[in-house]
């Protein structure tokens, strides 16, 4: 590993990484942020969470109630962290949208879970594909442009001779430093 001086990037690099429901997408995210991390890169996440009616802010708290006022943002700060709460009218139809209401200003790498609808075609945003067999991945591939960073399964019984030869494909965790490798080349890549 290379010390983190060789790797100061601006602007922020985008990695996302995308995959079915139950494919090992925050795993794999748990993965790669404390490997960046390690290096002493300045990581961020950003996640996809498909229930519309998904809210972290719970009725009742002062957060909730200033929103429920008609405060579009609600923030909070604590002695351990600090926080907001954006209320929304619709999901965001572009990757500028949704990086808009996410501070990433001063992060090396922004690491995406989810939004394969937003960065599939996205030449800007390196991907790690997460699948669970071959089907899955065949279903997950079609129109997503590279950089793709890796495939990754955690099915040690996938059929490698039916993976794409062109692309590098990682079982996890048998071969954990394939994709660290893999991300370090794409985190220091112009």
């Amino acid at each position: 590993m290379l010390a983190y001086a060789s790797y100061r990037v601006k602007p922020t690099k985008i990695i996302a990484v995308v995959g079915s429901k139950k494919s090992g997408k925050t795993t794999i995210v748990e993965l790669i942020v404390k490997h960046l991390s390690s290096l002493g890169l300045k990581v961020g996440t950003l996640k996809h969470i498909h229930h519309p009616d998904f809210t972290a802010d719970r009725e009742g708290t002062d957060t909730w109630r200033h929103r429920s006022a008609g405060a579009i943002v609600s923030s909070y700060i604590s002695a351990r962290e600090a926080g907001s709460f954006t209320s929304l009218k619709r999901e965001p139809e572009a990757l500028e949208e949704a990086l808009s209401l996410v501070k990433v200003d001063g992060l090396d790498v922004l690491v995406i879970e989810g939004f394969h609808r937003l960065v599939s075609s996205r030449a800007d945003v390196g991907k790690v594909v997460a699948f669970k067999d071959i089907k899955d991945l065949e279903e997950r591939l079609p129109g997503t442009v590279g950089p793709i960073i890796a495939l990754c399964t955690f099915n040690k019984k996938v059929d490698r001779e039916r993976l794409p030869q062109n692309l590098t494909s990682v079982v996890l965790m048998d071969e954990v430093e394939v994709l660290l490798k893999r991300l370090e080349d794409f985190v220091k890549s112009p």
